[in-house]
């Protein structure tokens, strides 16, 4: 067991280089890890589930063939692999995915999750991190909260947890780079959960990786579990 936890800590360097595993081509990377069959759609389908240009898609799209990742028919012949370096490309961009925009509120975090998985809520917003996996039952206590909102509704989560800027914040807002199409909300797909668990020093958010692993029917399929 500690010895699976130093190779997590570790963050392996990826096996071959790919236009899927560039900060440009993550998203498309995050799609073929979500939805396998999605890489058999025409690619102009693929543009509007993520934020990539055709070009960005075309490129990444061809080298998670030629990689040996994925194959045109939209099966993927290296789950375990692809999840690996994803995960590993998706910490070394991490600045790029997370400026440091972080608030506070007089809200509770119990309250703010609560706000956010509310189905009659109008803003699609995703939780990742501690505070996803406290949500979704697992046994840690968030004392931070993550949360993907796209551009257009930035504002509006703003003002429905009456955000302010605070460098101490325990809030982190983060633009999210999929579509509620490809994942509807409230949480964040389950390899960016994955990866924002991994991306803290705290051993508390890496051990319930292990359990997000065997939880969630997305990351068993991808590891291999049961």
């Amino acid at each position: 067991r500690a010895a699976r936890k130093a190779f997590r800590t570790e963050r392996p360097t990826p096996s071959a280089p790919s236009s899927a595993l560039t900060p440009a081509g993550l998203s498309v990377g995050l799609l073929a890890l979500v939805s396998p069959p999605l890489l058999a759609t025409p690619l102009r389908d693929i543009t509007e589930l993520v934020p990539a240009s055709l070009g960005t898609v075309q490129r990444a799209m061809s080298d998670l063939q030629e990689s040996g990742y994925a194959s045109r028919s939209g099966r993927l012949l290296a789950p375990k692999r692809l999840l690996d370096d994803w995960t590993s490309a998706y910490l070394r961009n991490y600045p790029k995915w997370h400026p440091s925009e972080r608030y506070e509120t007089e809200m509770s975090l119990a309250t703010i999750r609560e706000q956010l998985t509310d189905v009659r809520s109008n803003v699609p917003a995703w939780l990742s991190g501690e505070g996803a996996v406290e949500e979704q039952g697992m046994p840690i206590r968030s004392t931070t909260l993550m949360i993907y909102v796209s551009d257009e509704h930035r504002l509006q989560l703003n003002k429905l947890l009456r955000l302010r800027r605070s460098a101490s914040g325990p809030v982190e807002v983060a633009t999210a780079f999929w579509s509620p199409s490809l994942v509807p909300p409230p949480f964040a797909p389950s390899p960016v959960v994955r990866g924002d668990l991994l991306a803290t020093r705290d051993p508390r958010q890496h051990d319930m990786v292990e359990r997000l692993e065997t939880d969630d029917p997305v990351l068993r399929r991808l590891t291999g579990g049961s």
